[in-house]
């Protein structure tokens, strides 16, 4: 764990977390490692490092290893070629495709966030915090820059299959979501209509399949589903890596609060911990960990 050595930068503290992360174990032994941690720190932690930190509690300390398969993973979904060819939109109210010159990917990321759920509530779909925080992580993936060039918006089967794994996988560590049925297809029909006139029975269908191919298979690495569920290859996209960040770009300080708020409500075990998290970030948005 690197003995003594103080932690007094964000470097510092990301490299503790790595050793953190690959030396996992059991719930225990994280606040052993936490307590430890408070005695190296030079300074206090923001809401972005605690997060940080409460994933690799959750995803190294808590949560079980995913469970590669012995054999090297292939689409298991039905081609789009064999699907009915869509018409171009000639709608003007789609969000736009591409960033501005001044925008961020975050930036981007918000705008079609915002314009998601503005789809949604037209569509009658309830904003309850799980959609919420869904659209957020399936938003930011559509606004990196990599995964845009990787694969082509008008492939809407392949895009939403990758960005529901990613907002799936990527918000485990904060709680989790769990979209119905129903809700996750109006992800999906939002999506399609930027690029096409309509949505097919038989485009839904084969939403649908890999939604069940997804979630049946949500112990599988997600390197391994997005192969499965993706009939582009991403082989050269960094997956991990893009999941590693997703619950960083998309988790507002608020959005954490309502978070801790929304855990200690339904928390088995233990609400009052979430509960006193709650309170803690409804005071500051910090968390110090020092001895202090």
């Amino acid at each position: 764990m690197g003995g003594a050595e103080r932690i007094s930068t964000r470097a510092d503290f990301q490299a503790h977390l790595a050793q953190l992360r690959e030396r996992g174990g059991e719930p225990f032994e994280f606040e052993l490692a936490v307590r430890t941690l408070a005695t190296l720190l030079d300074g206090a932690v923001g809401w972005s490092g605690l997060l940080d930190l409460g994933r690799v509690g959750l995803a190294a300390f808590t949560t079980p290893a995913d469970e590669p398969s012995p054999q090297p993973p292939t689409f298991a979904g039905t081609s789009v070629d064999l699907l009915p060819t869509p018409q171009p939109t000639i709608d003007l109210f789609v969000p736009r495709l591409d960033r501005l010159p001044d925008e961020s990917p975050k930036e981007y990321g918000e705008y079609l966030a915002e314009h998601l759920l503005s789809w949604l509530s037209d569509h009658d779909v309830e904003h309850t915090h799980q959609v919420e925080l869904a659209a957020a992580g399936y938003a930011m993936m559509l606004a990196r820059d990599d995964f845009r060039a990787l694969v082509p918006r008008t492939r809407s089967l392949d895009v939403h299959a990758l960005c529901m794994l990613a907002a799936e996988r990527g918000l485990r560590q904060v709680g989790g979501i769990a979209l119905s049925e129903v809700d996750e297809e109006a992800f999906f029909r939002w999506l399609h209509l930027t690029s096409y006139a309509d949505v097919s029975a038989a485009h839904l269908a084969e939403q649908a399949a890999r939604r069940r191919l997804r979630l049946e298979h949500d112990r599988r690495p997600a390197d391994e589903v997005a192969v499965m569920t993706c009939e582009v290859s991403v082989e050269t996209l960094a997956y991990g890596a893009i999941l590693g960040s997703v619950e960083t770009t998309t988790m507002t300080e608020e959005q954490l609060r309502q978070t801790y708020r929304a855990l200690s409500e339904r928390a088995d075990g233990s609400p009052e911990k979430w509960a006193a998290r709650a309170r803690g970030f409804d005071l500051t948005d910090r968390l110090d960990l020092t001895p202090a």
